[in-house]
């Protein structure tokens, strides 16, 4: 199943609890610097092109935090009526400003609560290089920590 959501991401996978990924992108600079704004990071590395081709880049890296909301945001998605409970990410690979991000199911594993599952997902970047991978659980509301 292959689809466009309407606000230009891509989505396709087989449904609730099967293989599936998400696109987003591209990351505009303003919306860059909006997060720079909200994290109130201002490395010059995240908002400045010249200190980014300084540091070998082409473009301002984003924040890390555009690979978590992406994660957080999309990975409910694939077990209607649960909610993400928690969330384990390792970055990899750094990600400029302009890049489509991808998120990409790998595993969905019963959890050890009833009606739980545990994701495995990889974020993918430019070339389709792995910039960022992990897990999540997902559980009934009630079954997580308050």
């Amino acid at each position: 199943m292959t689809g466009c959501r309407g606000d230009g991401q891509e989505t396709s996978g087989a449904g609730a609890g099967g293989p599936a990924k998400v696109s987003v992108g591209p990351v505009t600079k303003n919306m860059a610097l909006e997060m720079a704004t909200l994290t109130r990071d201002y490395h010059p590395w995240r908002v400045t092109a010249k200190a980014a081709t300084q540091s070998g880049g082409s473009r301002q890296l984003l924040h890390e935090v555009w690979i978590s909301g992406l994660a957080a945001a999309h990975l409910p998605t694939i077990a209607p009526g649960l909610s993400l409970t928690a969330l384990k990410l390792r970055y990899r690979l750094p990600v400029q400003q302009g890049e489509i991000l991808t998120l990409r199911i790998i595993q969905v594993h019963a959890g050890a609560k009833e009606g739980a599952k545990t994701v495995v997902f990889e974020v993918l970047g430019r070339s389709r290089k792995i910039v960022a991978d992990g897990t999540a659980r997902l559980e009934h509301r009630s079954q997580g920590k308050e």
